[in-house]
């Protein structure tokens, strides 16, 4: 089944479809074999001041100021955290959904890199809840290639969709069965799982 288009998988319509073709990718094999071409480790929260700000960072901050909408159509969501020490202006584009979903006094790990304009402005950082963060530390997470239309995290939810079509049948394995059984080795299906959809 590995053979049929992308778009047998659901959620695919002919507009992400013709997104992943930009990316050779035309049917669920395509997909399974557009490795990450990184790994992005959840490291543990920073204060601000021992950020590297050439760098990506993860802080655990408070939100200080109700999120302001401001820019053309105001869609650029504005605020300011604080990890009680030091203060940062944030902002996101396109997302006016934010101000109704972050809150004043709640705080959150906040991922993302410096403004190249504003040492102290985090451009667009991902947003987790404290919980949800810590649960992942230690952890690494698939960077795939991307282009426009496809972030990371969709291209992730499209992988994990295609394991759906496919069994083991679909992949060759060159190993001895006994050697496998011996050294109790992962099918390559299952490696596949392991390190695409950590």
């Amino acid at each position: 089944m590995i053979d049929i288009s992308v778009k047998n998988i659901k959620g695919v319509g002919a507009k992400t479809a013709e997104y992943l073709e930009k990316l050779d990718i035309k049917t669920v094999k395509d997909l399974l074999k557009h490795y990450p071409i990184r790994y992005l480790e959840y490291k543990a929260p920073t204060k601000i001041s021992e950020a590297n700000k050439d760098e990506e960072v993860v802080i655990k901050a408070t939100i200080t100021k109700s999120i302001s909408l401001t820019g053309p159509n105001r869609k650029i969501a504005v605020t300011k955290v604080t990890d009680f020490i030091d203060v940062l202006d944030v902002i996101w584009y396109n997302s006016p959904y934010l101000r109704a979903t972050l809150k004043q006094g709640e705080s959150y790990i906040f991922v993302g890199k410096f403004s190249k304009r504003s040492k102290n402005t985090l451009e667009h950082p991902t947003i987790y809840t404290i919980d949800e963060y810590e649960k992942k530390i230690g952890s690494f997470k698939p960077i795939y290639a991307l282009t426009a239309g496809i972030n990371n995290n969709a291209m992730e939810k499209l992988i994990k969709s295609a394991f759906e079509y496919i069994d083991d049948k679909d992949f060759e394995e060159y190993l001895p069965r006994a050697y496998l059984k011996s050294f109790l080795w992962k099918t390559e299906i299952k490696l596949l799982e392991t390190f695409m959809i950590l």
